[in-house]
């Protein structure tokens, strides 16, 4: 952009920026002409000095090198084209300020008032040298002024363009944050929607859970193992043990020491009845009182599993064979629903606590009187009906809680002649683990779906 000349700066009229210092170089090149032209020329003078007085005080203190600087402020001016005061403007140097007022207020072309129109007809005054010097003054300040001019107007067109590039990015921005608010409007909605969807849905869950629950209680009512007592395959196997040393320590009592009290030859008409000798491998004679107290042993036994371990159900409930044969029926078709029923069965029998009471105490005196009959023929002067008392009611809860379990515990017998197997049976220490299988003291006990197994006690020869 050129430079619009000193008075543009100050009164805001580019195009009559020059005509003052115009108007004064042609003074210079016309002095020596005319009177008339010289008059005209004074005038003009006097008019330049009048509207150059500010520029002149302006632009000599921007020489100054210490105190005259053109402000920030006067640079705003300029480029804005606001009209500057100058003598509002004034640097702080009080004695240059003085100076250049001095110089501009002082008359164009006449040193004092006396001087008469006549003395410039004859040449150059000092006055017209004065006023060369001041317009060199002037041209040399416009100078340095239109330098600060272009570098500032380039600084702010510099400026310009980087707010423009600014307000171009900020329109973008802007768009940019209109269109985010938009798109967070309609993810707002949508997540209101889905808000109320999702409670919607947990409403719906939470009635089917309620549903749910309800469903599997009942299915587990009608699934779930039934537990007839709280034993379990660890604790059958316990008790089952516990059966068995209390025969051995019954046997040992009774027959005394030495076997004192074994009247050996009841023993051998009672065992021969009851078929033990049979295929004994030892002849009657031969037979030594350990092999009689083995006897005992499997006859006590015998006595155990045909009047209780076989038959726990008929021991307290009347319709015990009906409920067997349809059992049996039912366990052809679904063995898991002949299961649940015989458990249901028996937990409805062991409620009816006085009738179980009778039953168990009828049936335990009964055993027991017959294995006392059997110890007294065996054994003389021995009274064990408080032993065998306890027996036979230990036996007759084992009984009842092997047949409440899921899968029933029964007593398997072993085939005589069979070889033995040390880790599928037992041996007392007068055997012969070499040998055959001779006789069963204390048979075997599994349940139905072969996950228990309790070794039995074998004589081998």
């Amino acid at each position: 952009m050129p430079f619009p000349g000193i008075s543009e700066f100050f009164h805001g009229k580019s195009s009559k920026a020059l005509e003052p210092l115009q108007s004064s170089v042609s003074i210079e090149g016309n002095i020596s002409n005319s009177h008339d032209a010289a008059e005209k020329t004074a005038s003009e003078e006097h008019q330049a000095e009048v509207n150059l007085r500010p520029s002149y005080a302006k632009a000599v203190a921007s020489d100054h090198p210490s105190h005259l600087q053109v402000s920030e402020n006067d640079t705003e001016q300029l480029v804005n084209g606001t009209p500057m005061d100058i003598d509002q403007e004034a640097p702080a140097s009080n004695q240059v300020t003085a100076e250049c007022t001095a110089v501009v207020s002082r008359p164009l072309g006449r040193k004092s008032d006396d001087v008469s129109f006549t003395s410039r007809q004859a040449g150059p005054q000092p006055g017209d040298r004065m006023l060369q010097r001041q317009l060199d003054n002037v041209l040399e300040r416009y100078r340095g002024l239109e330098v600060a001019y272009n570098n500032t107007y380039s600084d702010y067109q510099h400026q310009h363009d980087y707010n423009a590039r600014l307000n171009s990015d900020l329109k973008i921005i802007s768009k940019r944050n209109r269109d985010i608010l938009k798109r967070n409007e309609q993810l707002e909605h949508t997540n209101t929607n889905l808000m109320q969807q999702y409670n919607d849905l947990q409403q719906k869950y939470d009635k089917k859970v309620e549903s749910y629950k309800e469903l599997d209680k009942n299915y587990m009512d009608l699934v779930r193992p039934l537990l007839v007592t709280t034993d379990d395959f660890s604790t059958i196997y316990n008790r089952l043990m516990q059966i068995r040393v209390s025969i051995e320590n019954l046997v040992q009592k009774a027959k005394g020491n030495r076997s004192t009290n074994l009247q050996q030859e009841a023993a051998l008409n009672y065992f021969r009845d009851f078929g033990l000798l049979e295929d004994f491998p030892i002849e009657e004679t031969a037979m030594e009182p350990y092999h009689l107290n083995f006897c005992m042993e499997s006859a006590i036994m015998t006595i155990l599993i045909e009047r209780l371990f076989t038959r726990p159900l008929e021991c307290i409930f009347d319709q015990s064979e009906k409920f067997e044969d349809i059992s049996r029926w039912v366990n052809e078709r679904d063995r898991k629903i002949a299961a649940r029923w015989r458990q249901q069965l028996c937990i409805l029998v062991s409620q009816d606590v006085d009738a179980m009471t009778r039953r168990k105490e009828e049936e335990v005196n009964k055993v027991a009187q017959a294995l006392s009959d059997l110890i007294s023929k065996v054994y003389s002067n021995v009274d064990m009906s408080a032993k065998i008392k306890d027996l036979c009611l230990n036996t007759f809860d084992l009984s009842f809680a092997m047949f409440g379990m899921e899968s029933v515990i029964y007593p398997v017998s072993i085939p005589l002649g069979a070889a033995f197997d040390d880790e599928s049976m037992t041996t007392p220490q007068n055997s012969n683990p070499a040998g055959l299988v001779t006789l069963v003291i204390f048979p075997a006990f599994q349940d139905h779906d072969k996950k228990f197994y309790f070794r039995p006690k074998v004589w081998c020869y």
